[in-house]
């Protein structure tokens, strides 16, 4: 997922194409709702591991 991100970013060095702009957006976005989301259930996870030793 992140070679996809900088793929429409490096897409956005021209101004004339605003949809790679929003799909660079729309994506960036999403990486970092994933990324907190994995974050925030494998913290858990760990946590509870740790616990029970």
């Amino acid at each position: 997922m992140p070679g996809l991100t900088w793929v429409f970013g490096f897409l956005t060095v021209d101004d004339i194409r605003i949809a790679f702009h929003y799909l660079f957006a729309i994506v960036n976005a999403f990486q970092g709702l994933c990324v907190c989301f994995f974050f925030s259930t494998q913290g858990r996870n760990w946590y509870r591991s740790v616990i029970t030793m």
